[in-house]
């Protein structure tokens, strides 16, 4: 209690001093006297300082209003088959290795249905043989087209699981990634009862515009970021990566909004064709 009355009071002594700074800037500071080109400038600065305060508002807002759904529980039969994505350019085999192989290791119901790929945009013959020596599928695309977006798009075409995982080279998932990421996609179908219990709803129950699109999972750093590195505080205070993943996008869950940020995440296929992504498979197992 005394946190959440302290949290609010730092949020109005924010909110008035924020309006009286803007007060300040729009009535005092705007350079009249200085030429067009000068006001011009001052007033897209001016523009920009609003537009950081309003979302300053909403970030609080979010961040008191946290929806932060529980996973449901799910039969073992329920979980489906997953295409795990690895994306390379021109990281070494090394790191790659130790992505590839953290993969082998998730834990999962029926790890027959993972399906584990190096997908590699620069068509590296080593690359290929570390897929073979770790017994893992290997997509090869060469020119670098699109980018990684493209890299990510040519293996998506090529593959046909209902869940597509996505890592970066230098991403390692902890064993429980699947475990505790692919329940959510069950959540339309779920409820619990008055007894705690997760159970199916009945088909009249469900909402037909509840859908999950995509799971994003935080990310954490070995290395410390700019400001632990230059303020020499890497043990004492939190990377600012941690500040995103667990604040502001959890945060973001209320206006539906969460960011993909381009790994650690498991995206329905379903969806990704529904907004014409997905590569051009046409044969998708569906869930």
């Amino acid at each position: 209690m005394f946190f959440k009355l302290s949290r609010n009071f730092l949020f109005v002594a924010t909110a008035v001093a924020t309006v009286i700074y803007l007060g300040w800037r729009t009535f005092f500071t705007l350079p009249f006297d200085y030429g067009l080109i000068s006001i011009i400038v001052a007033l897209i600065l001016l523009i920009c300082e609003i537009v950081a305060g309003f979302e300053s508002l909403e970030q609080y807002l979010n961040m008191v209003n946290v929806n932060d759904p529980e996973a449901p529980v799910i039969p073992e039969s329920w979980f489906p088959e997953v295409d795990i994505l690895i994306m390379t350019h021109n990281e070494d085999t090394e790191l790659i290795y130790k992505t590839a192989n953290a993969c082998r290791y998730l834990d999962y119901p029926d790890k027959t249905k993972l399906h584990i790929f190096i997908c590699d945009d620069n068509n590296r013959p080593e690359m290929k043989a570390l897929a073979e020596e770790l017994g893992v599928g290997y997509h090869g695309l060469s020119g670098n087209k699109h980018a990684k977006a493209g890299n990510m798009n040519n293996a998506i075409g090529k593959t046909s699981s209902p869940l597509i995982a996505t890592f970066d080279a230098d991403m390692i998932p902890r064993s429980c990634f699947l475990m505790e990421t692919v329940p959510y996609f069950f959540l339309p179908k779920m409820k619990k009862n008055e007894a705690g219990v997760w159970v199916e709803r009945e088909e009249a129950e469900i909402d037909p515009d509840y859908k999950i699109g995509f799971i994003q999972a935080p990310q954490a750093f070995y290395n410390p970021d700019l400001f632990q590195y230059n303020l020499y505080s890497e043990n004492r205070i939190p990377n600012e990566q941690d500040y995103f993943f667990r604040e502001i996008n959890v945060g973001r869950n209320r206006s539906n909004s969460a960011l993909f940020v381009g790994s650690n995440a498991v995206f329905s296929r379903r969806a990704l064709n529904e907004v014409g992504g997905g590569g051009h498979q046409h044969h998708n197992r569906r869930f």
